[in-house]
């Protein structure tokens, strides 16, 4: 093929230049160094179509490793792009440039002896992706179903791992780290929730029979357990309960053979106690508390403080002691916005302090707890700078709803 080659510009209509004859040529574009560029076959008609997504460090390790990279979407929520350990959050971003999508080794090769690359598509956008924090709304509705220990739960209706990983718009590693978190439990190969009322049962038996046979904390096994607790007593929940309220096991610890975590069963019975009295003075609180909890753990301040973190808040009064009034976080939406209006229909003004064990939840990649306080609460300063007494210059910060 012949194309006309760049030309000059001359005098013309309005002023401007006008091309010149004398200096416009043709050229065979054949004796041109480079490479010949041609549209495969492919590209119109039935081609398939191509979605040019950018190849972060991340995703090109996971494609180059043969690790699986996927598409993942639910029916109420947006498309996220997974790989073994991360969700990534996807953006069109469209570009007005023309990209085509040519093959890194030439096809053939031409007369002369040039490569030849036929270009199989073309892409108008691009899909940008950056880490996120899984929505994990799906997972919790998959456990609860078929709940075990609830009768009528069917067993075989409960979903396998493999099931989670291609229904929850998340990682496989994030699904693994969230059901420890959830307390799942898994039974046969298939996971689901515990019935809340048969785990606080067996769970507080256990610590009663700990209690009563002065069992050594850190190596409660399975068979004791059973013994003391009767035939009645169901050995998946008892092995579930001991796991899921007992330290890391060392590596010397006997199968079956579990540390039980004194913050963690004081949280338990924390959270009992709080149920069946909503508003309780602190002092009865402790008091109550103590009786329900092995040895005298809340002796110590550390675990006194983490017992009503995100559990309970504090009501002051300066006549009497502090009223506890039961406001588990467990309960409240997973979705900021709503998470936000629950606390502030609660509650109308918070401090940082206070705000802290309701927002950490749901912080994550991309997700930091001054975001999340920037978009969905209104900053009220109050004090002043003024010297006016030994507490001159002090000022404290609250939240409220916007």
């Amino acid at each position: 093929p012949r194309v006309p080659a760049p030309f000059a510009a001359g005098p013309g209509m309005g002023g401007e230049e006008a091309p010149s004859p004398k200096r416009r040529r043709v050229e065979d574009a054949s004796e041109a160094t480079g490479c010949e560029l041609r549209i495969g076959k492919q590209f119109f008609g039935d081609s398939p179509s191509f979605r040019l997504l950018e190849a972060t460090p991340e995703v090109l390790a996971a494609v180059e490793s043969g690790s699986r990279v996927y598409f993942s979407v639910s029916e109420d929520s947006e498309a996220v792009l997974c790989t073994a350990t991360s969700t990534r959050k996807l953006q069109k971003v469209e570009t007005s440039n023309t990209m085509l999508l040519v093959p890194p080794k030439s096809a053939v090769e031409g007369g002369d002896g040039l490569p030849v690359f036929e270009a199989v598509g073309s892409a108008q956008f691009v899909l940008e992706s950056e880490v996120a924090s899984p929505d994990l709304t799906r997972l919790k509705e998959a456990l609860e179903r078929q709940p075990y220990g609830k009768e009528g739960s069917v067993p075989g209706q409960r979903p396998t791992m493999e099931e989670l990983v291609g229904t929850v718009p998340a990682s496989e590693e994030e699904i693994k780290k969230a059901l420890a978190a959830l307390h799942a439990m898994e039974v046969d190969g298939r996971w689901c929730a515990v019935d809340q009322q048969c785990m606080e049962e067996t769970f507080s038996s256990i610590l009663l029979e700990i209690i009563a046979q002065d069992l050594p904390l850190a190596a409660v096994q399975v068979s004791e357990c059973m013994r003391y607790l009767g035939e009645d007593a169901d050995e998946w929940l008892v092995q579930h309960a001991l796991r899921v309220h007992s330290k890391d096991a060392d590596a010397g610890a006997k199968e079956g053979s579990f540390a039980v975590d004194l913050v963690k069963a004081s949280i338990f019975q924390a959270n009992r106690l709080l149920r069946e009295t909503p508003r309780i003075p602190e002092t009865d609180f402790f008091e109550a508390l103590a009786a329900r909890v092995p040895g005298d753990p809340l002796e110590d301040t550390a675990i006194r403080d983490s017992v009503l973190r995100g559990l309970a808040l504090r009501e002051a009064s300066k006549d009497a002691a502090p009223i506890l009034h039961y406001f588990p976080e467990a309960v409240l939406s997973v979705a900021p916005e709503a998470r936000f209006q629950e606390l502030f229909h609660r509650q109308a003004r918070w401090t940082r302090e206070e705000l802290e064990p309701y927002i950490e939840p749901i912080t994550g990649p991309g997700v930091t707890m001054d975001g999340l306080l920037l978009q969905h609460a209104r900053t009220v300063v109050e004090g002043s700078g003024e010297a006016s007494g030994p507490s001159s210059g002090s000022t404290q910060t609250f939240y409220s709803a916007r």
